[in-house]
């Protein structure tokens, strides 16, 4: 049997849109091969999430606070324009060309 030390590091974190605020189950394995991928730590990816649809809207031009709005999300903090160049590189699909994203040290949210 498993102790609780072992399930605590063990366990999937959510991940958190941070355009909506929205959180979402992963998995593992979703997870790491999405690590793998990009070359980053678990903490920058986490820092740079959004969801499908946030991501969407981005590459179509709508702004932050569109976005918030069209998809019904009460989150108010603000997203500057380097942490939304971070999440579109790092979200959905693009092309294979080399983005700077920005490291997890570096974001910071700042509340309105």
């Amino acid at each position: 049997m498993e102790t609780t030390q072992t399930k605590k590091t063990n366990k999937t974190p959510r991940l958190v849109c941070n355009i909506t605020g929205d959180s979402r189950n992963t998995t593992r394995e979703y997870l790491d091969g999405r690590l793998a991928r990009l070359n980053v730590d678990e903490a920058t990816f986490l820092k740079n999430y959004a969801n499908k649809d946030s991501v969407k809207l981005l590459r179509e031009g709508k702004s932050v606070d569109q976005i918030r709005h069209m998809l019904g999300s009460k989150a108010t903090h603000s997203v500057s324009s380097e942490h939304i160049k971070a999440i579109l590189a790092m979200n959905g699909k693009q092309p294979k060309v080399k983005v700077e994203v920005v490291k997890a040290a570096k974001v910071e949210a700042v509340t309105a």
